[in-house]
């Protein structure tokens, strides 16, 4: 008889934890997953946002220097969009650079290692 069978038969209550364990640590790597997913979105809409900041504040900045070309201090005109637009770019970036954790690959670990030990019990 296979050894899972024997224990399910003697033992029932510690697979129940066994399965009760799972179900803990498919959740919590869910969370972590959730969690990733919310601040890599977040990130995207700011630097998107900051993005359209910077070419408006571009426009305005265009505009301003076609009607006052005299103007003393045109710098200024094209420093204030590219403060946003770096800001922008920074968050975009930070979005789209991977996460240095997989999220599941705890479970995936730990399943591994329990067919590991179900195929010696087997054998």
């Amino acid at each position: 008889m296979h050894p899972l069978v024997r224990l399910a038969a003697s033992r029932p209550q510690m697979l129940a934890e066994h399965a009760a364990a799972y179900v803990e640590l498919l959740a919590e790597e869910a969370t972590t997953a959730a969690t990733l997913v919310k601040r890599q979105v977040s990130l995207q809409l700011i630097g998107v946002g900051l993005l359209a900041v910077g070419v408006i504040l571009g426009g305005v900045a265009l505009m301003l220097w076609a009607s006052f070309p005299t103007l003393n201090s045109p710098w200024a005109l094209a420093l204030t969009p590219c403060i946003p637009i770096l800001a922008g770019a920074i968050a975009l970036h930070s979005a789209s650079s991977k996460s240095a954790r997989d999220p599941f690959a705890p479970l995936q670990r730990q399943l591994a290692a329990d067919a590991a030990m179900l195929k010696r019990a087997g054998e």
